[in-house]
């Protein structure tokens, strides 16, 4: 949301990529990130907490250090899949 392109959370080939929901976290190898020059043209993940259904995800589901994203909530500790 706001503006943020897939790759900063998603995988961006997903083909190979044994990942939940193709989530994908911050320094993963070509092909699965993007990498490209901007701060949010790449993953940036560093954690991601599975809800208990698909309405219940919220800012407190995944963790980054990321200024944009959701303002770095979430804890990279207990749950999540680094």
């Amino acid at each position: 949301g706001k503006g943020m392109q897939c790759v900063v959370c998603h995988v961006v080939n997903p083909h190979g990529a044994r990942r939940g929901r193709l989530i994908g976290y911050a320094g993963e190898p070509a092909p699965y990130n993007y990498n490209g020059p901007g701060p949010y043209d790449k993953l940036v993940l560093k954690g991601f907490k599975k809800a208990n259904g698909p309405n219940s995800y919220g800012r407190l589901s995944c963790y980054s250090d990321a200024a944009g994203c959701h303002g770095k909530h979430g804890t990279n500790a207990g749950g999540y899949d680094p």
